[in-house]
């Protein structure tokens, strides 16, 4: 049963002899209200609230009771059925991707939509900004909306290793690539970086982020998160360097400042930790 057959039930047994007509108009105002956004978790505690309300509804002792068991099978059966809807909290981003300093929450720039050597790099300039776009719910590509004949994802590529975890000073840059789907893990797919750089192999992860914006907050944060071969996951920390000619993520900003070498921590010396943010939303 999905959202629409449920309603299409609610207007059958509305119209029953469950209950008076005088009433009919009152509880199926109420039921259509609260199926305006129903979902498979929500739609229980919806229920339970028609219940409540018709207890204290003008319906006939005997019909209510009627009435209170017909919704109490409903409340069990929409406990346990994945009912297809929209969630209400979730907004695909779209627009261009802001770089906030994490350290001074100061926008640094803009990701660009022109590569160097493959790397994605920073722009001062808003009409060189990618602009990208993030579907919902959960970790997504960011798919390149303005750079035609491309690849047609932001994707983080492992040069050095693919595994990211805390602890664990491996990072990959920030280039433009082919989705890599459903892989677990990084995947060989093709990528501008390694184009760049005679095909050198750099695995590479497009489904990184999670959109976490709303209609009434945009700009909308974006968070991090990198899915390891064995399964494991790790949230991400996002980094420029300072010339803001490389764009990077890491599981572990210190243990990558360490390898790196540069360890003036006030402020960070070649590397600073950002945020991104995407400039727009749309349902």
């Amino acid at each position: 049963m999905n959202c629409c057959a449920l309603r299409g039930v609610l207007r059958t047994k509305l119209h029953s002899s469950y209950i008076r007509r005088e009433n009919v108009l009152l509880v199926y105002t109420t039921i259509q209200a609260a199926l305006a956004s129903i979902s498979a978790s929500s739609a229980s505690q919806h229920l339970s609230n028609f219940a409540s309300a018709f207890s204290h509804s003008s319906i006939s002792p005997t019909r209510t009771t009627k009435m209170l068991a017909f919704v109490t099978a409903l409340t069990l059966a929409a406990s346990s059925l994945a009912l297809p809807t929209r969630s209400s909290t979730c907004y695909m981003g779209y627009g261009t991707v802001s770089i906030q300093n994490a350290l001074y929450n100061q926008t640094i720039g803009y990701l660009s939509k022109d590569l160097l050597g493959g790397r994605m790099q920073v722009t001062q300039d808003v009409s060189s900004a990618l602009t990208g776009s993030v579907n919902c719910p959960g970790e997504q590509s960011m798919i390149i909306q303005n750079v035609a004949d491309a690849y047609n994802a932001v994707a983080a590529a492992a040069v050095y290793n693919t595994t990211m975890a805390a602890g664990s000073p491996n990072w990959a840059l920030l280039t433009a690539a082919e989705t890599s789907g459903s892989y677990t893990g990084a995947a060989n797919v093709p990528n501008a970086w390694s184009d760049a750089n005679n095909h050198v192999a750099a695995p590479s992860k497009s489904n990184i982020f999670t959109f976490a914006g709303s209609a009434d907050s945009a700009p909308g944060p974006l968070n991090l998160t990198w899915q390891n071969t064995d399964g494991s996951t790790a949230d991400l920390t996002a980094f420029v360097s300072n010339d803001g000619y490389l764009v990077g993520v890491t599981a572990d900003f210190q243990a990558f400042l360490t390898v790196m070498g540069y360890k003036d921590m006030t402020p960070y010396a070649t590397f600073t930790p950002v945020y991104f943010q995407m400039n727009g939303v749309a349902e």
